[in-house]
């Protein structure tokens, strides 16, 4: 199996790891609440100094996509320039996950924060609702608005794996560092999140999923380099002599 065919089918395996972990946390919903509750007394309530954290994991992606956009036209001048495909690509993964989660999984579960939860907060209002459940009947005037699931926060610090998936062809090991800093700064700014009451853990491993299965998408439909064709068929290896 090559490469690029090898990378779509791992990656479709980590979104499906992510789905998974999500039907476990329904199947046992009560490991949301205890997983807060158990963070939450390990670790305490985060400090002012993890809150700016959680909000630079959350407004770092879309800066560097706007900042990146003069380089990308400059590079476009030099020689061997790499195309508009790469930005498309990582502006398509953030828009596409922006929309779809603040404008149509947020509203439509409307699933309360952990902060007004009763189960997590006894003098709370709300009570907690499953993931995958549409909340109904909730009481008014809550602390924060019942938009928690999936994570914000989250989606944006993981949607950095969209340049992974744009050097990992050209540039193996930067790819790979830089996979690793966006699961960090994503784990860290779901982490905080939860902390502060604002998330349950499914609404982290949502954020996770949907960003694997979105950039698995796009690059299969951006990314993916041509088919060698029959008319242009590769140049065998010589032998080892």
């Amino acid at each position: 199996m090559t490469r690029d065919v090898k990378l779509p089918v791992v990656a479709f395996a980590a979104a499906l790891l992510g789905f998974a972990m999500l039907l476990t946390l329904l199947r046992f919903s009560r490991m949301d609440i205890d997983l807060v509750l158990e963070c939450r007394n390990l670790f305490g309530a985060p400090g002012l100094g993890l809150h700016y954290l959680s909000e630079f994991g959350k407004y770092f992606p879309p800066t560097l996509l706007i900042l990146s956009l003069p380089w990308c036209w400059w590079r476009q001048s030099r020689p061997n320039p790499p195309g508009w495909r790469p930005w498309i690509f990582c502006v398509l993964v953030y828009l596409s996950l922006f929309v779809v989660v603040n404008f149509n999984l947020k509203p439509g579960f409307s699933r309360p924060r952990p902060i007004d939860c009763h189960e997590i907060r006894p003098e709370a209002k709300a009570s907690f609702v499953p993931v995958f459940s549409v909340a109904s009947g909730l009481p008014k005037h809550l602390e924060a608005a019942p938009r928690s699931f999936p994570s914000a926060h989250a989606f944006s610090a993981f949607s950095l794996v969209a340049l992974f998936f744009v050097l990992r062809r050209r540039s193996p090991r930067p790819a790979l560092l830089v996979f690793l800093f966006a699961s960090c700064l994503g784990l860290a700014t779901g982490i905080i999140a939860m902390l502060e009451l604002r998330h349950f853990p499914s609404d982290l491993v949502a954020s996770y999923a949907l960003v694997w299965l979105t950039c698995i998408a796009f690059d299969l439909l951006l990314l993916r380099p041509p088919h060698l064709t029959t008319e242009n068929p590769p140049s065998p290896e010589a032998p080892i002599s």
